[in-house]
């Protein structure tokens, strides 16, 4: 996600992004006109997204991982 620098400080910061955004996509999906199968497609992809962030953070190759 290249909205959110790597900050070693706060390594869940890329994730609370992505994850505020999937969110914000479902509330426009819901307020707008109700759900198709593409926006559902377009949603779970989403919420697969937030998962790859969490599940496989970014690193800096020339700062060492966060313990």
């Amino acid at each position: 996600m290249w909205l959110v620098p790597i900050v070693p400080q706060y390594p869940w910061a890329k994730t609370g992004v992505a994850m505020l955004l999937a969110v914000l996509n479902l509330a426009v999906t819901f307020i707008t006109d109700g759900i198709t199968y593409a926006e559902a497609v377009n949603l779970a992809l989403a919420g697969l997204g937030v998962l790859s962030i969490a599940a496989m953070p970014a690193r800096s190759l020339g700062v060492p991982a966060p313990r």
